[in-house]
């Protein structure tokens, strides 16, 4: 094929150095809650021990785990209140709410009405297994779902056209960003299929003049998703088993390398 004039697609933006994971600060003066009301059972315990008896003194012992619990239960509300969590676990994790790696839809949209904080903190090693109208998402707050797959197909314009022995395979794709802050950027590039003997095709490089609808270098706003098509060439009658997109980050403080990875089976 000859596209005229294609657009190299941009190479994913550099990832912003990770920084290592932080534990939420506690306060380090923690508020204490007011002495006065734990002062006003002191006469009784007092003169408990004065009389001598064992009911008192059993009463004494009660009050004072009664005492203990409140100032543990006081001392706990105020740090959850402080660091704004209902529990200490939820303070920590980047996990998005209501979501998980894949999920079924049958609107042909994304749901990226979840979005992650942090995508330091959220990014995870991933290997997302996934089928056909399956929402993959990726730590990193990349989405994208594979909607439908044509052979054979054949463009309008004159410029995208098979060679011998060749054929076009045109697949609907939907990119989204599952970020709270930053964009996502989407290329053609991004979606790498593998044939039968694990080979790897990639998308050819076209334009909106080529395919109106095509995957071209667009940087997608948070909570936004966006909806086209990438082509590939292959030999006539040749299978293609899956499309996979695979973002890799270096964690330059712990020389960790991250990979985010989703396939879509088209089997």
């Amino acid at each position: 094929m000859e596209p005229q004039q294609p657009i190299q697609p941009q190479q994913p933006q550099q990832p912003e150095t990770p920084q290592p994971l932080v534990q939420p600060a506690i306060p380090t003066q923690p508020i204490t809650p007011t002495p006065q009301p734990m002062a006003t059972p002191t006469p009784p315990m007092m003169s408990a021990n004065s009389g001598g008896g064992k009911s008192k003194k059993g009463l004494v012992i009660v009050m004072v785990v009664v005492g203990v619990l409140v100032l543990v239960g006081i001392g706990a509300g105020a740090y959850f209140l402080l660091t704004g969590s209902s529990s200490p676990a939820s303070s920590i994790t980047n996990a998005v709410k209501g979501s998980s790696d894949v999920q079924d839809r049958s609107d042909g949209t994304l749901d990226v009405s979840n979005l992650i904080e942090d995508k330091q903190t959220s990014l995870k090693n991933q290997d997302i297994k996934a089928k056909l109208n399956q929402q993959v998402n990726l730590s990193d707050g990349t989405s994208f779902m594979i909607t439908k797959v044509e052979r054979n197909y054949v463009s309008d314009s004159k410029y995208v056209k098979a060679a011998a022995g060749k054929e076009l395979v045109k697949v609907s794709v939907v990119v989204g960003n599952r970020l709270k802050s930053g964009t996502v950027y989407a290329t053609s590039g991004m979606f790498k299929a593998t044939n039968a003997a694990g080979g790897s095709i990639t998308a050819e490089f076209l334009s909106k003049d080529d395919v109106a609808d095509a995957i071209v270098g667009t940087s997608i706003d948070p909570g936004k998703q966006l909806a086209g098509v990438v082509i590939y060439e292959v030999d006539s009658g040749e299978a293609i088993q899956a499309i996979s997109v695979t973002n890799k980050y270096k964690n330059y403080t712990t020389e960790e390398t991250i990979e985010v990875k989703g396939t879509v089976s088209l089997q």
